[in-house]
């Protein structure tokens, strides 16, 4: 908003302008749950969307799978119920969400059957997390133990990187030719099990929950709370 600062000229200042708002935002409203008295019986969640990439061109920054675009920032504020400050390191999955905060409020999901797990719980080291793209041909593949192997399908070949030792991911080693079908394999064998097919018809619009006016049409949804 011109209110907070006079937008910046470069891509990587505005990216840096619009943390800088993001945080007087969420400054602003942890501030009004606590001087409502709603902070230690609210928790609040922030997500985000992908990232993007300043190593590589503009209009390609989103769609090389770089470390800075598959990562999804999640915060969690609730005073009293963990520690401020702590920070997650070891790999976490979208997945991981709804059995995280079903488990901060009580809910026993030892039994669920979630795909995902407590990301506040450190897992198996050899945890494998998976990540694509909603673009038909675009690359895939999984982080696990330090390990990121990214497959291009429309050159048929896959790369891994060591982020121990190449955070940067600047030091790709070729993955040999006989190892890319089982790759291949793995990463379509993910995503068939991982696809819903949503019936837009069947679930357009609908109430629910007495106060919330919902719609669907597959990737495109909104729900609106009805006083």
């Amino acid at each position: 908003p011109q209110w907070f600062e006079k937008p910046k000229e470069k891509e990587y200042d505005k990216y840096l302008q619009t943390i800088r708002y993001t945080d007087y935002f969420l400054e602003q409203l942890c501030a009004a749950l606590h001087a409502n008295g709603l902070d230690e019986n609210t928790l609040l969640c922030i997500m985000g969307d992908h990232g993007t990439s300043f190593s590589t061109e503009r209009a390609k920054g989103r769609w090389a799978p770089r470390e800075e675009v598959i990562r999804v920032p999640w915060v969690m504020h609730w005073p009293g119920h963990f520690d401020p400050g702590k920070v997650v390191e070891w790999p976490c999955s979208q997945l991981d969400v709804t059995p995280t905060i079903l488990n901060l409020i009580g809910f026993d999901i030892g039994s669920a059957g979630f795909d995902g797990r407590d990301a506040l719980a450190e897992p198996n080291s050899q945890r494998r997390v998976y990540f694509s793209s909603l673009v038909p041909g675009s690359p895939a593949g999984f982080v696990e133990n330090g390990r990121k192997v990214v497959f291009w399908p429309y050159i048929n070949k896959a790369f891994e990187y060591d982020l121990t030792t190449d955070p940067q991911e600047n030091d790709p080693r070729t993955i040999p030719a006989d190892q890319i079908e089982q790759i291949r394999e793995q990463i379509n064998r993910w995503e068939s099990e991982s696809q819903i097919a949503v019936d837009a018809k069947k679930h357009a619009k609908r109430f629910l929950y007495s106060h919330w006016q919902t719609y669907s049409a597959g990737r495109l949804a909104w729900a609106y709370y009805v006083p």
